[in-house]
């Protein structure tokens, strides 16, 4: 998601600029392509032929594989740490 998109839906500014976090996911080497997205909703012609990634939190129509909640992993204890 955008910087713009998560804090549309999340209400503040994300710990990691988008870039950054574009850069992240793609140097993992299941991902082809990263594709920036600007609303919380999938746009599923836009991603179609692309294996699409949520979380199982959300669930969201579209998604074709779900990654578990880590317990105890959280960006909010990561800024009142820092």
């Amino acid at each position: 998601m955008t910087d713009k998109c998560v804090r549309r839906y999340k209400g503040k500014k994300p710990i990691m600029p988008y870039k950054d976090r574009a850069k992240v996911v793609g140097s993992l080497r299941m991902v082809h392509k990263v594709i920036p997205q600007h609303t919380f909703k999938f746009n599923l012609k836009k991603l179609k032929g692309y294996k699409i990634f949520d979380s199982v939190k959300h669930k969201r129509k579209g998604a074709h594989h779900y990654i578990p909640y880590t317990k105890g992993i959280s960006s909010s204890k990561v800024k009142n740490n820092v």
